[in-house]
């Protein structure tokens, strides 16, 4: 009985020191598979932190996979997280059984040594009551003492017995106490182990919420990029869109242009023969030189009666007109004022203006929208050829009629809007070349 005791006490300690090698395995080697991931984790944070905090439009679509990729990594990582809690939890439970058998094999030895105990006090009870039985039957029956020998030899042998259970009982509670220690430590060294684990399974699972975090900001920045593009997007449609509004607008203005150019050609082709008056048309902007000589007596500033008729086959072009502006520009040669008129011109610029002012007049006389007209002399100042020969001072001596388009306050609003626009847009576009740059050179590395 003691020794089958024993034997299953000595195979239960060989089978949780069996248990207990598999688990520090199993430990380190889920240690090992849970640092790997989670450097791989980290290795993709640290890649997508080295891009930057800009995107191109052409790489929008490749950040976006890289942040599906992160949300899949952190998603394994949680799901390996919790596999290895779970797996701890099962070492825990195995521990336990393990503890709990020991402390029933402690008990069961425990009951064994009171039940020998308690056997060896009855047998030796026995023994006693024999002895004594012995010796009174000795006395009522001296035959008895021919079985004496046979007695002794029975009590010899269990004396035997009784040195044999002791030495068993020494053996026993020695290799008991052995194995009690060895199951302590080893218990001991495990709790340890299992401690220490825990604690680093605590410190990765903090470690996973901290780059979970910094995905959530990355997320969170690639949405307010993709708010930022949203917004350039529109602002390009909104440009394209005004772009092609003016575009047409300049197509009309310079159609308008051509037909007002076709007119005045056609109106004032004696003239144009002549070498008397020159049209001439740039894109939107058309110019009509008149030589003074043609329009105002030599020191005068009121148109004659030619000039009138000469003007009048302008104006009655020009009244169909209603969305350019009409600058009247008046110009003379070098020479300077004589005495005789010096009074009321003091120098060609009041004669140049003087000039300007009476065909500006006599166009708001024959219906032409005063608004649009504008007066200005330039004097001797802005020659079209060198004042060296009577002939080019003849040329220079001019009245311009120039027709532009209009600008109103309107435009220049929008236009000072769209200035500031293309102040801000170089420094977004700059901050999306300068991520897509980083992201790239990342990736060669």
């Amino acid at each position: 009985m003691q020794g089958s005791v024993f034997k299953e006490f000595s195979e239960r300690t060989q089978s949780f020191l069996q248990v207990k090698t598999e688990v520090f395995f199993k430990i380190n080697q889920l240690q090992e598979v849970f640092m790997k991931k989670f450097l791989g984790i980290l290795g993709i944070i640290l890649f997508i932190f080295g891009c930057g905090s800009n995107i191109k439009p052409e790489d929008h679509e490749a950040l976006k996979n890289k942040n599906g990729e992160l949300e899949k990594a952190l998603a394994e990582k949680q799901k390996e997280s919790e596999t290895l809690q779970e797996e701890i939890n099962q070492l825990k439970l195995q521990m336990q059984k393990i503890s709990d058998e020991k402390t029933a094999l402690e008990n069961e030895l425990k009951s064994e040594k009171e039940t020998y105990s308690a056997n060896m006090a009855e047998m030796q009870g026995k023994m006693e009551e024999n002895e004594k039985l012995y010796s009174q039957n000795a006395l009522k029956n001296p035959n008895i003492s021919k079985n004496q020998e046979e007695i002794d030899k029975k009590n010899k042998e269990v004396e035997s017995l009784k040195k044999d259970m002791n030495q068993l009982k020494d053996s026993l509670s020695k290799s008991l106490n052995e194995q009690k220690k060895l199951l302590a430590d080893e218990i001991a060294k495990l709790k340890s182990q299992l401690k220490e684990n825990e604690a680093k399974t605590q410190e990765a699972l903090n470690k996973s919420k901290s780059v979970e975090s910094q995905a959530e900001a990355i997320k969170k920045q690639i949405q307010e990029k993709e708010a930022m593009m949203n917004e350039l997007n529109q602002k390009i449609a909104k440009l394209a869109e005004e772009g092609e509004k003016k575009l047409k607008e300049k197509d009309e203005e310079i159609s308008k242009i051509n037909q007002v150019y076709t007119q005045l050609v056609d109106e004032l082709k004696q003239e144009i023969d002549k070498k008397e008056i020159t049209i001439t048309k740039l894109k939107d902007k058309l110019t009509i030189q008149v030589l003074n000589q043609v329009v105002f007596a030599s020191g005068k500033a009121s148109v004659t009666k030619e000039g009138e008729k000469v003007l009048q086959s302008v104006a009655k072009i020009l009244q169909d007109v209603k969305d350019k502006q009409i600058f009247v520009e008046g110009h003379t040669d070098d020479l300077p004022i004589v005495s005789s008129i010096a009074s009321q011109f003091p120098t060609n610029w009041e004669l140049s203006a003087a000039r300007a002012i009476s065909v500006v007049r006599f166009f708001q006389n024959q219906g032409i929208d005063p608004k649009l007209l504008a007066a200005v002399g330039y004097g001797e100042f802005k020659p079209i050829v060198p004042n060296d020969t009577m002939e080019n001072r003849k040329l220079n001596r001019r009245v311009e009629i120039v027709l532009l388009p209009m600008i109103n306050k309107t435009e220049e609003s929008t236009s000072e809007e769209r200035s500031d626009t293309k102040k801000n847009e170089p420094i977004e576009k700059e901050k999306i070349e300068k991520l897509i740059e980083n992201q790239k050179l990342e990736k060669n590395n």
